[in-house]
């Protein structure tokens, strides 16, 4: 019996998300059964339930695609850009760029300003139990030195400081 392939096993290794270039998004998808007239008309009547398959449903799914990724652009305030036929959109796109180069390189500074002063805290959480120790064990030895200065003058023994 024949192994049955999941869509994982299909697109493993076939999907990737390329951009090529400012103005525009390219999904490339290859889909084996649709290579042919007869699997083009059998995917829009019998799997997506269409009763006349017409390369308008194609549009209307571009054209639902479209609005779904700018309602995800306005649901997420990304700002949707519309070229003009003949603009140059690097110049365009240039303050952009620049704006989200620097915002990134300030939130890395901050990332790495926080990791600092988090260390900079472990450190100073570290010192304080060292001080502590270092004062308890300050104590011990007063201690100590008190209990031998006293044993030594029981026993008439001289201790030299």
């Amino acid at each position: 019996m024949a192994r049955v392939i999941t869509v994982n096993d299909v697109l493993d290794g076939h999907v990737v998300l390329d951009i090529e270039c400012l103005d525009r998004i390219y999904l490339n998808a290859y889909v084996p059964i649709l290579q042919t007239s007869s699997q083009v008309v059998a995917f829009l009547s019998g799997h997506l339930g269409f009763p006349f398959p017409s390369p308008a449903l194609f549009r209307q799914m571009g054209d639902r695609f479209r609005r779904s990724v700018m309602s995800f652009a306005d649901a997420n305030d990304i700002r949707w850009i519309r070229f003009e036929k003949d603009q140059a959109k690097l110049e365009v796109m240039a303050p952009h760029l620049i704006r989200q180069a620097v915002a990134d390189v300030n939130a890395n500074v901050a990332q790495q300003l926080n990791d600092a002063a988090a260390e900079i805290n472990s450190l100073r959480n570290d010192l304080a139990q060292v001080q502590g120790d270092l004062d308890s064990l300050r104590i011990v030895v007063i201690k100590q030195d008190s209990t031998i200065s006293r044993i030594a003058a029981v026993n008439h023994i001289p201790i030299s400081r």
